[in-house]
């Protein structure tokens, strides 16, 4: 957590690997991900950046900026009572920034997510005896508000997501190598078929889409925060040729790669 001053600037393309909530204290801003520009305007104005989603700030008056950001690795702070939503909240099958909808459009949600993120700075801020306790109620208590208010929040595939859990692990930790579905099958024990109709049922996608999805989204990363040329970046995400590479790009994203690298370092973030 912390809390941050600033003036005018505008901040480069950045992600982490912390769900970041974002709290206006004073001044004005506003915050580009890749698909949309989130604006806070007064105090209390919370936004919600996913798990290494891409994102920017930019501040517009001369005055000072003063935000209250907090970045929490959610899926480590979640309780029994809330296991069944552990798989969305590790953001294997989407970006919690969607849940923006949910806090943009309900003031009372805003007042008490605020609420319960001022609470988690001030126990973290005085540490006294058992505030890790506190904090991870806190945490609970954020996710609960989440859920309470979303209609997408079901559970019915998670005991398979639990059962892919250590094929999602492996796809993130070998995602620049070669990746063969028997490795995946020897790693949950499963026949070759009966993996691939699992994944599918689970997932949403084929096996190998997963892999295009995921290293596609590591080019993307990469192009914005990195100043490699683009043949590089491909190798770098784990394709083995430009080619293949340049297709899938362009078939996520209607450009090429340099295109979306020039597009995205242009975006205007408007008043």
């Amino acid at each position: 957590w912390r809390i941050v001053t600033e003036c005018f600037r505008t901040s480069t393309w950045h992600y982490h690997p912390e769900t970041e909530f974002v709290m206006l204290l004073q001044g004005s801003v506003r915050m580009a991900t890749r698909d949309r520009v989130y604006a806070l305007q007064k105090p209390g104005d919370v936004v919600l950046i996913g798990s290494n989603d891409l994102h920017r700030t930019t501040s517009f008056r001369n005055e000072p900026l003063v935000r209250l950001v907090i970045q929490i690795n959610l899926p480590a702070f979640l309780s029994q009572a809330t296991l069944n939503y552990v798989a969305f909240f590790s953001e294997t099958t989407g970006s919690l920034s969607e849940l923006n909808h949910l806090i943009e459009g309900d003031i009372e949600i805003q007042r008490i997510l605020g609420k319960i993120l001022v609470g988690i700075h001030q126990e973290m801020e005085k540490a006294e005896c058992g505030y890790e306790l506190v904090v991870g109620a806190d945490v609970n208590r954020l996710v609960g508000l989440l859920v309470n208010h979303d209609e997408r929040f079901v559970h019915e595939s998670q005991h398979d997501i639990n059962k892919l859990r250590p094929v999602l692990q492996y796809i993130s930790d070998h995602l620049t190598e070669d990746i063969h579905v028997s490795d995946a099958c020897r790693l949950v024990n499963y026949n070759y078929h009966y993996f691939l109709r699992l994944f599918k049922r689970t997932m949403g996608v084929s096996f190998k889409e997963y892999i295009n999805r995921s290293r596609i989204k590591m080019a993307e990363r990469l192009l914005l925060t990195q100043e490699d040329n683009v043949s590089e970046i491909g190798y770098q995400s784990g394709f083995g040729t430009l080619d293949h590479f340049f297709r899938l790009f362009k078939r996520y994203n209607n450009c090429s790669p340099g295109d979306f690298r020039r597009k995205m370092n242009e975006l205007h973030i408007e008043k």
